[in-house]
């Protein structure tokens, strides 16, 4: 089978799905964002699932619709592991619209520590991270947007924090920038 690779760059999540809905095979996008990480599952021209943090189906399409910066891969031939929604993706996103203009859906805010402008906060924070056994990492942050652009750990463990510890660390830049 042929492959190729390389980078795109879309307007929006609904563009990047527009671009897979033609392909003839299930295809799994994994968006990765500031904060959040979206999966979407398209099959037979609509997306078919959805899941972000805690949300699954229609709820989870509306957010990441609504996510407007990240990275995404794309795997072919991936079955969805459900099939939650059952529209067409036209219908789903003029829905997704509808709602978000009435001021139905809001976008899901991340739960981070707004008060990060102290450094006891900023200190007491880190001790929190440190107390993990074989605590060591390095973080590459791009400040802009609070994403992590390279980690590197020595507990394994620890990598499922990284997004976290870069918000956190961000919304402290900001702060502290004001």
């Amino acid at each position: 089978m042929n492959k190729f690779s390389g980078e795109i760059e879309a307007q929006s999540v609904v563009d990047l799905i527009q671009i897979h809905i033609t392909q003839g095979v299930p295809v799994k996008i994994k968006i990765k964002g500031t904060l959040f990480e979206a999966y979407l599952w398209i099959d037979k021209g609509t997306v078919v699932h959805a899941e972000l943090n805690d949300l699954s189906g229609v709820d989870a399409f509306y957010q990441a619709i609504m996510m407007d910066q990240g990275l995404f891969s794309v795997e072919a031939n991936v079955e969805a592991p459900v099939q939650s929604m059952h529209k067409p993706f036209t219908e789903l996103v003029l829905e997704s619209y509808v709602l978000i203009d009435e001021g139905k859906i809001k976008k899901q805010e991340p739960k981070i520590n707004k008060k990060s402008d102290s450094f006891k906060t900023w200190q007491s924070k880190l001790e929190e991270f440190a107390n993990i056994d074989g605590f060591c990492c390095s973080l590459l942050i791009d400040t802009t947007n609070g994403m992590c652009v390279f980690d590197k750990f020595v507990n394994k463990d620890f990598h499922l924090k990284s997004e976290q510890i870069s918000a956190f660390l961000t919304e402290d830049y900001k702060n502290k920038r004001r």
